[in-house]
């Protein structure tokens, strides 16, 4: 009997020793795709002098998605609707190391390569949908599209804008953190993301809209990591969300997230 115990006891440790592999192959993996995403945030700060907000990245798709079946364009404009931004202190600390390391140029994409310039910024009107409607933007405020788009699509011209409110919140010193306003700790901050792309006389739009800058990270996020590991992406390496992954299904999985209106 001690004997048969002890197969026993035997067989269930080697078990526990499978399952315990699986797991920690699986966290490997898992903290490889997140690394890929940190290593294609490198590459904005290489360009840039920042890393992107984390609350950007996975909504680069809209750019590519607003292509539809284009394969190019003339031009991408990505004009980002805020209500207000309650930065946190990371967007703090970012925002001060990308005016250090750009000695408070901006940066645009322009001719089909990325510049550095100190142009006086302008100010246009930007005809969100609604309910935001026209909204004052900021033109060309710097925003790390200006990389991911052009380096897979064939777009000479690249331009993000900003709602002034939210940039004279970013650069306010008393604006106050990111505050819960509802049971699941929601800010009461809401976005749109307009994307606008143009070829000879012809334009497509792609529309994303939210609340709560941050807290939308989480599920963009893990639907990132998800289709990582279960082999759902398009290319390897390091990659821009919207090249890496089926830009419009991909949008669509955040639905319970995001509202999306997509060309076609």
């Amino acid at each position: 009997m001690r004997g048969e115990g002890d197969r026993s006891s035997g067989c269930t440790a080697a078990s526990g020793d499978v399952n315990v592999s699986l797991a920690v192959r699986s966290l490997r993996a898992a903290v490889f795709a997140v690394l890929c995403v940190l290593l294609a945030a490198g590459g904005h700060v290489l360009a840039m002098g920042a890393a992107p907000p984390v609350w950007v990245w996975p909504r680069r798709p809209a750019g590519t998605a607003a292509m539809g079946d284009w394969t190019a364009a003339d031009e991408a404009n990505i004009a980002y609707g805020l209500n207000s931004w309650h930065p946190t202190p990371g967007t703090r600390t970012a925002g001060t190391v990308s005016q250090e390391r750009r000695g408070g140029r901006r940066v645009r994409h322009t001719d089909g390569r990325l510049e550095y310039h100190d142009d006086k910024p302008t100010l246009l009107k930007w005809p969100f949908p609604d309910p935001m409607g026209t909204r004052e933007v900021i033109a060309e405020f710097t925003m790390a599209d200006v990389v991911t788009i052009p380096s897979h699509l064939s777009i000479p011209e690249v331009r993000t804008h900003m709602t002034t409110e939210a940039a004279r919140d970013l650069f306010a010193a008393d604006t106050p953190a990111p505050t819960a306003a509802d049971e699941d700790g929601r800010s009461d901050q809401t976005f749109v993301v307009d994307v606008v792309v143009r070829s000879g006389g012809t334009e497509r739009r792609a529309v994303a809209r939210g609340r709560d800058i941050y807290a939308v990270s989480a599920p963009l996020a893990v639907e990132a990591v998800h289709r990582i590991l279960t082999g759902r992406t398009r290319t390897v390496g390091v990659a821009s969300a919207g090249e890496i992954f089926d830009a419009p299904d991909f949008l669509r999985a955040l639905s319970p997230h995001i509202s999306l209106e997509l060309p076609g």
